[in-house]
């Protein structure tokens, strides 16, 4: 680059310009040239084309003419040649040959006379045995046919002994190519490439013969199912070879063998598919007794399964264990008693205790206990439930003394599990839902529950008693000191002093009781129970309060529903809502005078007033002990007549004759 730089800077500016122009020009007549030699050679290879088609053989001085060339250019002329897809040059080169009308002479000599005589054509077309050896195995296949070069250098058709090979291969397992080459009289190397071409599983150990490799491979592994290992000598009798041949196909299947304590051979990829069987089916292998069996070492046997590159346990005892093999024993053992030792564990099996332990805290569902054992936190769990249904309590001495817990670790599982509890006095833990369900039960059954009577029962705190009768749902009202009273009590009660007195004082029942008033009020309305509340918040039974006026009927015939209800302070209106439905036939509620009177005693006053007269209206009312105003109602509703004051007297009015 310093000598370009320098010789630029001294030159002067006009040569340096006739210099590049003289450079450019130079390149550009170049161009030119190759250019036309491109697209002359290009004209020439599509003519040499177009007359191949036509022409056998073409020399190069025919081209020229065809071409109209003055001088022969056989440079370019065959340059041309190369470049044609239909031409070949002959061995003179000074000729051209063509491939379409070869290749059908070719393809006629096969189907119509089975032979070509290879010397003869290379003669007549002017090729190479070798590249006519390729036109004829290139037709052949096209055409589907087989051919085989015989001795003598000719290619002969064979149809029928593809179909004998094939035979040949299923009876015997193999194909004795030499006796095959001779008796065709075809060269040994031809046949073979002919027949390991058809695209067959064959093994070739250069020894003449053609094995079928799944033949092969079947007999080989027959012998070792029968026999455990590969004797050299009877397999290369079995299979009409020598013991180096064995040896070959053994190295052909690629297969490693390992040599026994007598000398035979034991397939690698055999001894791993038995190991495999034995760890996926059992998860354990015996190494001595499984080494025996094979006549090796186990300490060979031993290489072998490290190769899996599976992680696997050997154990004292001689034994290879898989992780999945221990972890379904562990699991195995846990299901029977719930929890494992990995000390017994791991000596049982000849292992390190850590493997154990690693495999169990791994899993989620283990917990270690003080004692060093693992539980199963499922089967603790079922078996804390267990517990629960049959006393309710959870004992923490046989906890620690059957799980190996202490109370801080029950404390822990229980609020794991969901399993709500409370401490009792003693230490041990009460199930508030089995708590509860035996309060329930107790109710159910009539009983009255105390605080301090469920407190002496589950050995718990009052208070902490109270809360559990609070948080019971049962048919129950709850009094100021926490205990539960059955409803069914409440209303049996209601009942017995409604049937004996006929009127009850809701707020002093719920004094005794210790409940409120409202709990009374529904548990009456609950029992079905009619009253009617009086002025002063006692109340009395319907059926009493009919029962009052049966009474006064049979012993007056008329019932002043007024002073009654203000004898019993009792509204009016209620009292007369009470007992309007319980109105018999004979009986009739005169509404204005706020009455009930017996229609016998109706009749009766009709006929004394017809006998009389006149009834004294205040002795009337007095008699029948109701009041003056509705005494005077009842006359003039029931007897025709007319009240005369000044008398203090009705009337009555005789009847027309």
């Amino acid at each position: 680059m310093a000598q370009n730089a320098l010789l630029l800077q001294f030159l002067p500016p006009n040569q340096l310009l006739a210099m590049l122009l003289g450079v450019g020009m130079a390149i550009l007549v170049g161009g030119l040239v190759v250019g036309w030699s491109v697209r002359e050679r290009r004209r020439i290879t599509r003519l040499l084309d177009e007359l191949l088609l036509e022409t056998p053989i073409i020399t190069l001085t025919e081209i020229a003419n065809k071409l109209g060339m003055k001088r022969v250019d056989h440079g370019l002329i065959m340059r041309a040649a190369k470049g044609s897809r239909n031409g070949v040059l002959d061995f003179t080169r000074t000729a051209v040959v063509s491939i379409p009308l070869l290749r059908a002479r070719l393809r006629r000599l096969l189907h119509d006379e089975s032979v070509i005589h290879t010397l003869t054509e290379c003669d007549y077309w002017g090729i190479p045995e070798s590249l006519m050896g390729t036109f004829i195995e290139s037709v052949a296949q096209e055409e589907g046919l087989d051919v085989i070069l015989t001795t003598d250098g000719n290619y002969v058709v064979v149809p029928e002994l593809k179909e004998r090979m094939r035979d040949v291969l299923d009876l015997q397992g193999r194909i004795e190519a030499l006796s095959e080459a001779q008796r065709l009289g075809v060269d040994p190397d031809a046949l073979i490439h002919l027949v390991t071409g058809w695209g067959w599983d064959l093994v070739d150990i250069g020894s003449g013969t053609l094995y079928s490799a799944s033949w092969l491979r079947l007999t080989l592994e027959r012998m070792v199912a029968r026999d455990g290992a590969i004797d050299l000598q009877s397999a290369a009798e079995r299979i009409g070879a020598t013991p180096a041949d064995v040896e070959r196909i053994l190295r052909y299947f690629d297969w490693p063998v390992l040599k026994t304590h007598d000398g035979r051979l034991l397939p690698l990829h055999l001894v791993e598919e038995r190991l495999a069987e034995l760890l996926e089916t059992k998860g354990v292998v015996d190494l001595r007794a499984e080494a025996d069996r094979m006549g090796i070492k186990s300490s060979e046997l031993m290489k072998v399964l490290r190769r899996r590159r599976r992680q696997l346990v050997e154990s004292d005892h001689g034994e290879v264990f898989t992780l999945d093999y221990i972890r379904k024993r562990i699991y195995d053992d846990v299901a029977l008693q719930g929890w494992i030792d990995p000390r017994q564990e791991a000596k049982a099996l000849g292992v390190s205790r850590h493997i154990i332990e690693q495999i169990l805290g791994q899993d989620k569902s283990f917990r270690r206990t003080g004692d060093k054992r693992y539980i199963s936190l499922r089967r603790f769990r079922s078996w804390l439930l267990e517990e629960i249904k049959h006393e309710g309590l959870i004992r923490t001495a046989r906890v620690e003394k059957e799980w190996g817990l202490s109370g801080v670790d029950l404390a822990l599982l229980l609020k794991q599990f969901g399993l709500k509890t409370t401490p009792t006095r003693d230490g041990n833990y009460l199930s508030l839902a089995w708590a509860r369900h035996r309060i329930r039960q107790m109710v159910e059954s009539g009983r009255v529950v105390t605080p301090s009577e469920i407190a002496k029962k589950f050995s718990v705190e009052e208070g902490i008693a109270a809360a559990l009768i609070a948080s019971v749902e049962a048919d129950a009202l709850q009094t100021r000191d926490g205990s539960l009273v059955p409803e069914s009590v409440v209303r049996r009660q209601l009942r017995k002093r409604l049937d004996e007195k006929g009127v009850v004082n809701p707020e002093e029942y719920a004094k005794e009781l210790g409940i409120d008033v409202s709990d009374v009020i529904r548990a009456l309305q609950s029992a079905g129970l009619e009253c009617v509340e009086t002025r002063d918040g006692r109340l009395f039974s319907v059926v009493t309060l009919v029962s009052l006026v049966r009474r006064t009927l049979g012993k007056h015939g008329v019932c002043d529903l007024r002073l009654l209800a203000d004898r019993l302070h009792l509204s009016t209106d209620e009292l007369v809502r009470a007992v309007h439905s319980h109105i018999q036939d004979r009986e009739e509620l005169v509404g204005p005078v706020e009455c009930i009177v017996d229609l016998s005693w109706v009749e009766r006053v009709q006929r004394t007033a017809r006998e009389s007269g006149r009834i004294q209206v205040s002795e009337f009312a007095r008699r029948h002990r109701i009041r003056r105003r509705a005494a005077l109602g009842l006359l003039r509703r029931y007897v025709r007549g007319a009240y005369i004051s000044s008398l203090d007297s009705y009337v009555a009015l005789r009847p027309e004759r």
